[in-house]
């Protein structure tokens, strides 16, 4: 839980703000006293308007207490400290003490609260709202514990990355390890440079530079097309042939490749597709070269180069790549799509879009039930509804179940569903009733500025989700003007599952595509009626000798089966670099399950109908939307020691599909194994993204890769579906950076399925075991994320074994569901948490039976962070056993436990009977806590 503030608030009279606001106690204030404000609190007008996606974080969490003065006390021990807010006696979060490090705030009235300022500390409110600065990297350099778990993910990350010193120059700039000069980092030996392949006689050959598909596509006759090369594969295939495989020279292959049962070869003779040699980009693109003709022109200010588009196929532009790098639309304001938030303002008043979230109140029938085979209990009972004359009962062999259909897994399958923006082609809503209400939108802080645009139907607007939850976007339809402002027609909106609370009211966005917003150096416009490209080079670029491509396709490389029981199979394809997919921020996109996210299903590179697919040491390069996409029957893919560079929306996406609870049929994805893979930013587009995707699994290996930087979580599972997954020794970093409430790894179970398992129908799923992991819940470049934690165990996640993972800035949250068991963690709090409140334990909520958190080590380092469970305490009777932990506290032996109010360990022990055996020292050393982080990881 935390709040922003804005620095640059205009101070007014303090008579003013307080009038009909507070009370103020005591005298006028004079040196040395405080203002102390009753029934308020300090939050600025901005940010009340930009939910949490106002500026830096300026609010940390000091503890609970009994009485406000106990807070002002908190707060006048901490210099930064120049303002308190404490919350009353009731509530979720009766006596929560907060501090406020900026200098201005807009006391708002709130029964109960206190705020009190120090001298010298002036109220005020804030002037229009404008868009926050750019991020930039912290001064100060950081301290000796903050760079030793830097340099221990450097271990992993080279462990992890078999010692590539080109993938680890992206960890070390994610790491920033230039702050960190004199820290010690133990790497392993490199491994040997990948060398070119040695001449095969039996393989076919390509060549776009110097071959022709009328050569026998030898080494020295190679062909020049990949299509050509599979079709003459396809026919040895079909006579029997054996041991094929296809070595592709260097070069950029502008074909799309569909592999189909036709391509498929045998688990003893799969058919293998090279790079011949590695050390050169082999290029399969997804995208058109263009040939231009510049002219130059002066236009908004600045100088523009125009060429007419003669490619007929070239319908709009959404994308262009200049020498290989990725250029932005025109867009206002400017900003840098590769740093969090740069360039944007806050939107006018609206309508939410997004999905009917209160399963409550719904009052449609259910016509599926679910039975206990031997207990005849129904197990999908939920909360009373009618049963169709037409229900189904399906019979399951669980023993038990442990569930509670009152906190969010209600177990029910629901009829006569509906939606207006989401793709139901596969899979219907879970929410039942879908919406994507905002259809309008006034101009909010861009003025009149829409009234200068000639064609106002070519903007997209791109717009950060009320609560921070992800990210919106919208075509304009149309712009009707008003004096001051005007208001905005659009479509879209499906990009992202919740609504979150109702109204716009000026989340932060940007709008591009505007031909008079061109103006900022790698910049672009498409005039669809002229046919004509415009674009602004930077300052002494050569742009007639420049390389542009326009991306044409969504998917580059597709592997389909031609029915349900026939795949395209046994199919390898290494060493390549797939570029140049369009983005797909306008698509369709679907709701796959309970979780919250949304998702396209499409991916630069895409199985659906495929078995034993191997995709190895490939560098997936900025595509437009989805890098991987795995869909309904993906079983057995090999993903491993591949790059994935820039996505605009997730790196790797799983999802399958089911016929609502039904999850019998073979059409989800399973047997995955993902291994030291590098996943290096992600969601340059998409806000609801993240480095792994998964939904509707089973089986999923996660094994040894590292995730670094993206705008929510790194890892996230929309649901547990059949279970049984394995996230094992990954190296995750620098999440949530844009947007809130969530971790680097993220997950949720809303809803149930039932499903087969070796020939047996079952209701719950395998345990997904998450192990020795190295997570740094911060990013580094820009500043701390707006997450407290590491593990996000949401609404009702169940069916989880956590147990020696590191966790860094962060810690666990668990929220609901069952069988969840956290064991043997490590949870570091380096000093100066930058705002990280840095729980042992995040929220605690009803419904968290036959669950245990034992043996686990805290060590903190910051004053600020505490141990301790937020809206609920563990008892014996919850079924939620607590006990044999050990805290460490090297600089603050005297940092509270949070149950409500601060206690020490012995009140905490009688507050919960629970950590009866449990201790508190501050006897814990640096090299002693690395020691163990280290044997967790399985380092040497």
């Amino acid at each position: 839980f935390q709040f922003t503030v804005k620095r640059d608030m205009r101070p007014v009279q303090w008579a003013s703000v307080l009038a009909g606001i507070a009370v103020v106690h005591g005298a006028p204030a004079g040196p040395g006293d405080w203002n102390i404000v009753m029934n308020s609190e300090t939050i600025d007008s901005c940010v009340s308007a930009m939910g949490q996606n106002s500026t830096v974080n300026g609010v940390f969490y000091l503890g609970h207490t009994d009485t406000w003065q106990q807070c002002q006390t908190l707060c006048g021990n901490l210099p930064e400290c120049v303002s308190f807010d404490w919350h009353p006696n009731s509530g979720s979060f009766a006596g929560a003490c907060y501090e406020r490090i900026t200098d201005y705030f807009e006391p708002k009235r709130s029964s109960g609260r206190v705020v009190g300022m120090r001298p010298g500390a002036k109220p005020g409110t804030a002037p229009a709202c404008v868009q926050p600065p750019a991020p930039t990297p912290p001064p100060t350099r950081p301290s000796e514990i903050d760079c030793a778990f830097r340099a221990l993910g450097m271990t992993v990350a080279n462990r992890n990355l078999l010692g590539d010193p080109w993938k680890l120059s992206f960890v070390e700039d994610a790491l920033q390890m230039a702050q960190c000069p004199t820290t010690p980092i133990e790497l392993r030996p490199a491994q040997p440079e990948p060398t070119v392949a040695a001449q095969d006689e039996g393989a076919y050959y390509v060549s776009a530079a110097g071959g022709s598909d009328s050569n026998p596509g030898t080494a020295e006759k190679p062909f020049a097309t990949l299509n050509h090369a599979q079709e003459v594969v396809r026919r040895d295939l079909a006579a029997g042939k054996t041991g094929l495989s296809v070595v592709v020279e260097p070069g950029s292959y502008y074909e799309e490749l569909l592999f189909t049962p036709q391509d498929s070869g045998t688990a003893e003779s799969p058919v293998v597709w090279t790079a011949a040699d590695p050390t050169k980009p082999t290029v399969i693109s997804g995208g058109v070269p263009l040939a231009t003709d510049w002219a130059q022109q002066k236009m908004n200010n600045v100088t523009v180069l125009s060429s007419v588009v003669h490619n007929t196929d070239l319908d709009s532009i959404p994308a262009l790549f200049v020498n290989g790098k990725r250029w932005k639309l025109a867009r206002f304001p400017n900003g840098n799509p590769l740093v969090p938030k740069s360039g944007y303002i806050p939107a006018g008043q609206g309508l939410c879009p997004g999905m009917k979230t209160s399963v409550k109140a719904f009052s449609e029938p259910y016509n599926i039930q679910v039975v206990n085979k031997a207990t005849k209990t129904v197990l999908s009972q939920g909360w009373a509804r009618p049963v169709t004359d037409d229900v189904k009962t399906v019979w399951v062999d669980d023993a038990t179940v442990t569930h509670d259909a009152g906190a969010f897994q209600n177990f029910e399958a629901y009829v006569n569903g509906t939606n207006s923006c989401y793709n139901t082609s596969l899979n219907l809503p879970f929410w039942q009733t879908c919406t994507c209400s905002c259809r309008s939108v006034t101009a909010g802080a861009l003025g009149e500025r829409p009234h200068t645009w000639a064609h106002p139907e070519t903007a997209v607007i791109h717009m950060f989700h009320t609560a921070g939850w992800g990210g919106w976007d919208f075509q304009v339809d149309s712009f009707e003007p008003t004096s001051g402002g005007g208001t905005f027609s659009m479509t879209g909106g499906q990009q992202t599952g919740q609504s979150g609370p109702c109204g716009i009211n000026g989340n932060l966005m940007f709008v591009d595509n505007v031909k008079e917003e061109l103006d900022d150096p790698t910049e672009f416009f498409y005039d669809t009626k002229t046919r004509t490209l415009f674009v602004v080079p930077p300052d002494g670029m050569d742009m007639s000798h420049a390389e542009i491509v326009v991306p044409h396709r969504r998917r580059v490389v597709q592997f389909r089966g031609s029915d349900d029981n026939t795949f395209a199979e046994h199919i390898t394809l290494k060493g390549f670099t797939f570029a140049h997919s369009e983005p797909t921020y306008l698509a369709d996109y679907e709701l796959p399950s309970g979780g919250d996210w949304t998702i396209s299903r499409n991916g630069m590179v895409f199985l659906d109908g495929a078995e034993f697919i191997t995709l190895q040491n490939n560098t997936f390069d900025q595509p437009g939307g989805n890098a991987l996409f795995l869909s309904q029957h993906a079983w057995h893919t090999v993903v491993d020691q591949n790059t994935f560079l820039h996505a605009g929306d997730s790196a790797i996406a799983l999802v399958g599909s089911t016929d609502l609870m039904n999850g019998t049929r073979p059409t989800y994805v399973a047997f995955t194994n993902l291994t030291n893979n590098l996943m290096y930013e992600v969601g340059l587009y998409g806000k609801q993204t993240a480095a792994v995707f998964k939904s509707m699994t089973y089986r999923t290996r996660i094994v040894n890769n590292v995730a670094l930087n993206g705008p929510r979580s790194g890892i996230n599972f929309n649901d547990a579906f059949m279970g049984g997954d394995l996230m094992e020794g990954n190296l995750l970093g620098g999440y949530v950076r844009e947007t809130n409430d969530h971790a680097s790894f993220n997950s949720w179970d809303r809803q149930a399925w039932f499903f087969e398992i070796d020939g047996v129908t079952r209701f719950e799923p395998e345990v997904t075991q998450i192990t020795r992991n190295l997570i740094l819940n911060k990013d580094y470049v820009y500043g701390s994320t707006n997450s407290d934690w590491c593990i996000d165990h949401d609404d009702a996640s169940s069916y989880f074994y956590d147990d020696l993972n590191v966790l860094v800035w962060g810690a666990h949250k668990w929220r609901d569901g069952v069988n969840k068991s956290y064991v043997s963690n490590l949870y570091v709090s380096p000093p100066n948490s930058s705002g990280a409140q840095t729980w042992g334990v995040g929220w605690y909520v009803k419904n968290t039976a036959n669950s245990s958190y034992l043996n686990n080590t805290f060590v903190n380092w910051d004053q600020r962070a505490q141990f301790g469970y937020v809206w609920g305490v563990p008892t014996p009777d919850s079924g939620f056993a607590v006990d044999y932990n050990r805290y460490y506290t090297p600089n603050n032996p005297a940092t509270p436990f949070v149950a409500g109010k601060s206690k020490t360990l012995a009140e905490w022990q009688a507050t919960c009977s629970c950590d009866t055996h449990s201790t508190i020292s501050a006897d814990m050393e640096l090299p002693a806590v690395l020691a163990m982080a280290k044997d967790y990881l399985q380092l040497p």
